[in-house]
């Protein structure tokens, strides 16, 4: 699926508009969910997600589901 591989990392960053996936995590709390809802929106699983950028699936789950 969307987010596994090599591709993952390329295509979550295009989604981002640049920001490192990995970056994230050490966003604003408001930007910080505006990427996970984006990588949400874009196809990416929670488990991707997670992996891309080091946030916890519960945290993750929560801003997300209420989209």
């Amino acid at each position: 699926g969307q987010g596994e591989g090599a591709g993952g990392v390329v295509e979550a960053q295009h989604v981002l508009r640049g920001v490192e996936p990995a970056k994230v995590k050490g966003l604003p709390l408001h930007e910080r969910d505006r990427c996970l809802r984006a990588l949400r929106t874009a196809g990416f699983s929670i488990r991707a997600i997670e992996r891309l950028t080091g946030i916890g699936r519960y945290h993750i789950d929560k801003v997300t589901s209420t989209m």
